[in-house]
């Protein structure tokens, strides 16, 4: 029999750890950059889930400007291809609930908050532009 409770921590404190490496590594990173003219050179780009899915294609035009990639229609045209012959929940929907593995959501939070606000403090990705300038709508 499976200790689900168990499970639950485990998954957590290793969830814990990999927000502490990939925090030191993006610190590590940025304390070796040098300045672009887009501030810092990037390493890592920390996004929101929810705003990648608005409008992913937006998103990746702004990750590839960052980076000096050119975007051209074709690009976006195949992109558009994609997402629309790859829908979400496509395969089907995952659904967890973290009583299951006998955690709260406000737990969960808790021990990831220093990794969430971190990334709100010094290593967001946000759109320097007005929210019109950065879709592809």
């Amino acid at each position: 029999d499976v200790d689900l409770d168990a499970l639950g921590e485990r998954v957590l404190e290793s969830m814990v750890r990999s927000a502490e490496e990939m925090r030191a590594a993006q610190e590590e990173a940025a304390a070796g950059s040098k300045s672009t003219q887009h501030g810092l050179r990037r390493t890592f780009f920390n996004i929101q889930f929810d705003r990648m899915m608005e409008d992913p294609i937006a998103m990746v035009k702004l990750l590839c400007a960052e980076i000096g990639v050119v975007v051209d229609e074709e690009d976006e045209d195949r992109m558009r291809l994609y997402l629309r012959e790859n829908p979400r929940g496509k395969h089907g929907r995952h659904q967890y609930h973290e009583s299951t593995w006998g955690k709260s959501a406000e737990e969960i939070r808790s021990r990831l908050k220093f990794f969430a606000d971190w990334v709100a403090a010094h290593n967001s990705f946000e759109c320097a532009r007005s929210r019109d300038d950065c879709g592809s709508k």
